[in-house]
């Protein structure tokens, strides 16, 4: 009797220590999980950071600056002609796009 109320104890304690260590075992491989995206996460933007030094330093050079004056503020150089074209659009509306091609002379003619 002694012996299998001993047993039923160590048989108990046992469980509780293998649910015990499964449960920190599945916890810990979540967090590796976790630090892991974390890791690709900070490369990631390691990564974008690099990228706008690279523009920062782009746009500080007198070529960028030139580029920029003469797209977005229409300027030019001393004797420079400027030509400003209208923005295009088109005479054919979505509707009429959508339409099959007889449909289109039929509306054309009638």
């Amino acid at each position: 009797m002694k012996n299998r109320l001993l047993t039923g104890i160590i048989l108990l304690v046992g469980l509780y220590l293998i649910s015990s260590l499964t449960k920190s075992t599945y916890s810990l491989w979540q967090k590796t999980e976790m630090v892991k995206e974390a890791e690709r996460k900070r490369v990631a933007q390691e990564q974008r950071g690099e990228e706008l030094k690279k523009q920062l330093e782009f746009s500080q050079t007198p070529e960028f600056v030139e580029k920029e004056a003469r797209e977005k503020l229409n300027l030019g150089k001393p004797g420079e002609t400027m030509i400003i074209l209208p923005p295009f659009e088109s005479t054919t509306s979505a509707s009429e796009v959508a339409l099959p091609n007889w449909k289109k002379w039929l509306r054309l003619f009638f």
